[in-house]
């Protein structure tokens, strides 16, 4: 049986740590989404719920850069624009917190021509180990996603996804 990782968090209302994830669409930042689903599951204190916006958006990068947050989120579909931007916005980017200490992780994106619920809940679990490593420190997150997908799609690709170079894992930027 697979337990929704809020059940691990519900004696936490939010993790103090500003967290924010990123769809770069054009480049940068730009793109975030406020409830966003995975978030919401772990109780995260996703900076793009102070907008007064509801789902997908694009934010200023200046917004960005005032809100400085602690942990970043990026969505492995928009790496090959922020590395391209990095190259001339390197400064943007350092000046980040989250970038600065080393605290930018991966997300894989759940929404292709419709929404993968199994992805989202992946997605979930691995924000879930680094926003609460003591209540996550025994899941094994590839072995979690390999059993979120056996149960949901009756098949575990996610090596055909690591391999397509999607996998939970620290990013650091310009890399």
């Amino acid at each position: 049986m697979i337990l929704l990782p809020a059940q691990r968090v519900l004696q936490r209302k939010k993790n103090p740590l500003s967290t924010f994830a990123a769809y770069p669409l054009r480049a940068r930042f730009e793109g975030t989404e406020a409830f966003y689903g995975p978030f919401e599951l772990i109780h995260a204190n996703n900076l793009a719920n102070t907008t007064g916006q509801t789902g997908a958006f694009d934010i200023d990068t200046e917004q960005v850069l005032a809100w400085d947050p602690d942990v970043i989120f990026v969505d492995f579909n928009g790496m090959d624009l922020i590395k391209e931007d990095y190259a001339t916005n390197a400064d943007f980017y350092n000046s980040l917190t989250a970038v600065k200490e080393g605290h930018v992780y991966s997300q894989i994106s759940f929404r292709s021509s419709a929404s993968n619920l199994e992805t989202a809940l992946a997605d979930a679990y691995y924000g879930a180990t680094i926003l609460y490593p003591e209540q996550f420190a025994d899941v094994d997150v590839e072995a979690k996603t390999g059993e979120i997908f056996e149960m949901l799609l009756g098949s575990n690709p996610y090596q055909d996804l690591k391999d397509a170079g999607y996998e939970f894992r620290p990013v650091t930027i310009g890399e």
